[in-house]
């Protein structure tokens, strides 16, 4: 069975249309751009999509990808005086560090929830925010009423900044099993054997074969990834079963974590 995030999307921006109707001003998100990946500028673009949908002002700033650290950080500096909430695109380039960066955007403006602050209240339960990637899983789950709390094992592969990071933290802090295993496992297939829910986002084409699941598994795909015939791949191989539930590459996570990414803007600025 696949999972629709467009419907998911839908519904959450309906939530998000009665919540921006509260707000007299026009939000203002900041986004920048160090980077000539394909994926990233499609996801910029999903993001100025929903912009526009909830009548949000998107201010993209492309920089080259061979800008100093010193002119990238006065360009975020610069472009955090003039918005309410500010994004950067990942990855950054390799010479650029990417912890930095993160934690050169203002608390109050991190509506991505990537800055040292802003995880470090999230772990301690000392915000009402959510990074996207967690809230992302928590609708898919409340759409198809999956009761995560008792499943046995959830399997974590990636250890990325972006969903696995933040996820492993959520679901330990909830007290759940958690398996956390990455592309160089040599026990990645006897790991995955043991999870009724399967979370990925390590960015490896097909990575996860369906010999790997057990029946009945839940397997949400973050991974956004071209094989070597330019074909936009997930981190799960196609899978035939019908018992399995699954998140297609294109229309699966993505759509929901970008409206997850909004309302954390429009909740920032009803407080």
């Amino acid at each position: 069975m696949i999972i629709d995030g467009k419907k998911i999307q839908t519904r959450i921006l309906h939530e998000l249309e009665e919540m921006r109707s509260r707000i007299a001003k026009v939000p203002r998100l900041g986004a920048i751009l160090v980077s000539n990946n394909r994926s990233s500028i499609s996801f910029l673009k999903e993001k100025e999509r929903v912009a526009n949908i909830l009548n949000i002002d998107f201010i993209l700033k492309s920089l080259p990808v061979s800008i100093s650290k010193r002119e990238l950080r006065y360009e975020i500096n610069n472009l955090a005086k003039v918005v309410d909430g500010l994004i950067i695109q990942l990855p950054l380039p390799q010479n650029l560090n990417q912890n930095y960066f993160t934690d050169a955007i203002p608390l109050s403006l991190d509506v991505d929830m990537l800055s040292s602050r802003s995880l470090g209240f999230f772990l301690k339960g000392r915000t009402v925010l959510y990074p996207p990637a967690v809230s992302c899983v928590l609708e898919i789950f409340k759409e198809y009423k999956i009761d995560y709390k008792n499943r046995q094992i959830i399997g974590i592969v990636g250890r990325g900044t972006l969903v696995g990071k933040p996820l492993v933290a959520f679901f330990m802090n909830e007290g759940i099993d958690t398996i956390v295993t990455g592309v160089r496992s040599v026990n990645l297939s006897r790991l995955l054997k043991l999870c009724d829910i399967i979370i990925s986002a390590t960015g490896q084409p097909h990575l996860i074969k369906e010999s790997m699941l057990k029946k009945k598994v839940v397997c949400i795909d973050f991974g956004y990834s071209r094989n070597s015939d330019g074909k936009i791949c997930g981190d799960f191989a196609p899978l035939k079963s019908r018992e399995k539930l699954l998140t297609p590459p294109i229309g699966g996570t993505g759509p929901i974590t970008v409206a997850c990414l909004y309302r954390n803007l429009l909740k920032k600025l009803m407080k």
